[in-house]
């Protein structure tokens, strides 16, 4: 599923900025938000950040990793499939930091 020319990297935190939807009034603000977002919205049974390991997201253990390193770091990339569709998304200034 991983592999550099079929992905692409998806930015969803980096110091006070977060990855924002204008359409609708959604902010990727926390760990929580992101997980809901690549499994509900983006229909991704797995993910891998770009600096750590491959995260499953119907599993307990990958969920309690992921959520430590959101926490601890301040630049979030995920690897993504290039056929995922991000319309309406962009990275902007938190409205919440």
């Amino acid at each position: 599923m991983f592999r550099k020319r079929q992905t692409k990297i998806l930015r969803v935190k980096d110091g006070e900025k977060r990855l924002v939807n204008s359409d609708i009034p959604w902010e990727l603000t926390y760990s929580y938000e992101v997980k809901s977002f690549l499994k509900d919205r983006l229909k991704l049974d797995s993910f891998q950040i770009l600096s750590a390991g491959k995260i499953d997201v119907f599993d307990a253990e990958s969920w309690v990793e992921f959520r430590s390193y959101f926490f601890n770091n301040e630049t979030v990339d995920i690897l993504i499939p290039n056929s995922v569709d991000l319309d309406g998304w962009e990275f902007q200034r938190s409205r919440y930091v």
